[in-house]
């Protein structure tokens, strides 16, 4: 397999919802937080990102955010500035322990993680608006949802992700999973992949065969300025469907959405196999 494409090297990762349909669960915990097996799909994601060669990401948090704030410090070495956290990403990282690493006291600018805390909740679209002067506005960005899981073949889904990615036809790239296939979802589908990889939403239909795996390339150049404080990504989505730019990528593995009791439950059960 070839390398991927070398100017995706930013992602995002969505860990600010409140998980309504996990509570009480997520009273207490943040979803991204929660367990599955030996880890969480936070430290999951993290892990997968960095493999693929990310250099930049950027967490945004809202509730129970000081979890995650406190997680990220206590597994990853870190120092604190007045605009984010800086957390090296490095997976052998010593722990901070209340000290500030010489690393982290330069900044690497060439790996780390920000918080992008939201003080009040933004949805998708709005958080990633929030967090654009993180990112270099001339690169396409990865999005990765905080509570899902995938199982990765021979060549981790990530890289297939981004070796498709084709900026001179496409504004945003969704990874779709074929619904047969996906742990913890149990709508009616979202998408038709047309012969061309071009994507169509379901609207009217009642069934749809894939699914949106809440994993996205997007080219950032596209968000205009006259779009609501809180609004989803959806609203980008079918933007770039209107204008025959958005096309995705079957995941032929396994996938998870956390967020549902049922899903978590199947999630954890395809784990401990």
């Amino acid at each position: 397999m070839s390398s991927h494409n070398p100017i995706i090297d930013q992602c995002m990762i969505f860990a600010a919802g409140y998980g309504k349909r996990l509570k009480p669960l997520t009273d207490h915990t943040p979803k991204p937080l929660i367990q599955i097996g030996s880890t969480t799909c936070l430290d999951e994601s993290i892990q997968k990102i960095t493999k693929a060669g990310i250099k930049r990401i950027v967490v945004n948090t809202h509730h129970l955010a000081e979890q995650i704030h406190n997680h990220l410090e206590k597994n990853y070495s870190c120092t604190k500035t007045f605009q984010n956290t800086w957390i090296d990403t490095s997976l052998n990282a010593p722990r901070n322990d209340g000290k500030t690493s010489s690393r982290a006291k330069r900044g690497d600018p060439e790996k780390y993680i920000i918080i992008s805390h939201e003080p009040e909740i933004l949805e998708t679209g709005g958080g990633l608006v929030n967090a654009l002067p993180h990112f270099d506005k001339n690169k396409p960005i990865l999005i990765v949802n905080g509570d899902i899981w995938w199982q990765d073949s021979k060549d981790p889904m990530l890289l297939q992700l981004m070796n498709a990615w084709d900026p001179k036809t496409m504004d945003i790239l969704l990874l779709v999973i074929p619904k047969e296939i996906a742990i913890g979802y149990f709508t009616k589908g979202d998408y038709f992949l047309k012969p061309d990889q071009r994507l169509k939403h379901r609207n009217n239909h009642d069934l749809a065969p894939y699914i949106y795996g809440c994993v996205t390339i997007i080219n950032p150049l596209i968000i205009q300025n006259n779009l609501p404080k809180n609004f989803s990504l959806k609203i980008l989505f079918d933007q770039a469907e209107d204008n025959g730019r958005l096309f995705g990528h079957v995941h032929g593995s396994l996938w998870g959405d956390i967020g549902s009791p049922k899903g978590l439950e199947d999630v954890r059960k395809e784990i401990s196999i």
